[in-house]
């Protein structure tokens, strides 16, 4: 990737970036008024699947709702109106589905590999080793190992955590997402497969117009390097506090 194209790329991930932080405080406000239910979003996709299963899904729920209801309509604040953002986006290599990302940020003009696509993964995060192995082994590595951007080499990828867990099944559950992020970091270092070269390190956002954004302190870099070809890419972290707006 030439100087021009990489600047041309990083320019607008970042722009997708603030807008995500944009849309969560955009959102926390809202959620703080009238919060998500847990025992209401089980409730709606039972009622929708026809199904008694539905715990697993909360994660999906929160990444379609902050994409169809505030990144899609704010997504022109942050020159993105050319962007159609997908929540659930099939990805495939040499035409064979190999997986489902959770954010695709792609141009509407994109007729080639050169354009930009941005992957954002989601995931449920909390002190608990498994999910913290999670965002790891099914987040952070299927870029390693090129799960994603399995045909394009994009030097940027994101990383969403929905910061919550049930304090009702779990009184002692909260822990702050500084611990958290201390937490992870010292796990990323230990991971086999994460090829890292630079943990994650806070890395503040700065915006004039929207001073949320510059506020925003849960914001994190890693370097990491590509398992098969060695290329190096970032990934951007996005530590999102859903403690008080997903309640039991």
């Amino acid at each position: 990737m030439n100087a021009d194209n990489f600047n041309y790329c990083e320019y607008y991930f970042k722009q997708a970036i603030k807008l995500i932080v944009y849309c969560y405080h955009k959102l926390k406000t809202e959620k703080t008024l009238k919060p998500y239910s847990r025992i209401e979003i089980h409730k709606l996709i039972k009622q929708i699947k026809g199904s008694e299963i539905a715990h697993n899904d909360i994660e999906d729920y929160l990444r379609n709702d902050l994409v169809n209801n505030y990144l899609k309509i704010s997504r022109h604040q942050f020159d993105l109106e050319f962007f159609n953002i997908q929540a659930g986006a099939e990805v495939s290599k040499q035409n064979v589905p190999i997986g489902i990302v959770d954010i695709q940020f792609i141009q509407y003009s994109a007729s080639s590999l050169h354009e930009p696509t941005y992957i954002f993964e989601c995931k449920i995060l909390n002190k608990y080793t498994k999910y913290l192995y999670g965002y790891i082994n099914e987040g952070i590595n299927r870029f390693i190992t090129r799960k994603y951007y399995s045909e394009a080499n994009v030097p940027f990828a994101g990383m969403i955590a929905f910061v919550t867990v049930d304090l009702h099944k779990h009184p002692r559950g909260f822990k702050s997402i500084e611990q958290i992020f201390f937490d992870l970091k010292k796990l990323i270092k230990s991971n086999n497969i994460s090829n890292l070269i630079d943990n994650m390190e806070q890395y503040l956002l700065s915006d004039n117009e929207h001073k949320e954004i510059s506020t925003f302190k849960h914001s994190y870099l890693s370097k990491h390097k590509r398992q098969d070809d060695n290329y190096i890419f970032n990934i951007h972290h996005l530590l999102l506090d859903y403690y008080n707006i997903l309640i039991s």
